[in-house]
């Protein structure tokens, strides 16, 4: 049983005994979201210069958050996670958005932007 709002909602017929269909989508949505951070991770080290790693570190970066704020947020099934999902989203979008500007400016500025 999972909460929704105020009262108690089943989640749906369940596919494996003490599970239900939210949980196994979830776990599909977070090893989703958990294989485009890793992906984001193998760029940053990769990847030849510093604006291609600024380019991994951020944009892959924060569509796997997504990704897996969603994925939690199914796999609970609560008001409370969809929230707390949206504002690490919201918070995670103006701080990589910023981080990414800021390290462009200096590597633009730098000498030797393509140094190591």
């Amino acid at each position: 049983m999972a909460m929704l709002g105020g009262g108690m909602m089943s989640a749906g017929p369940t596919l494996i005994a003490g599970s239900s269909w939210n949980e196994w989508v979830g776990a599909g949505i977070l090893a989703l979201g958990a294989l485009l951070t890793l992906i984001a991770a193998i760029g940053v080290v990769r990847l030849p210069d510093v604006f291609s790693r600024m380019h991994a570190a951020s944009k892959p970066q924060l569509l796997g958050v997504i990704v897996l704020c969603a994925g939690v947020a199914v796999s609970m099934w609560q008001w409370r996670w969809l929230v707390l999902g949206v504002a690490v989203i919201v918070l995670q979008v103006v701080t990589a958005s910023a981080g990414s500007h800021v390290l462009a400016r200096s590597a633009a500025q730098a000498e030797h932007p393509e140094v190591n």
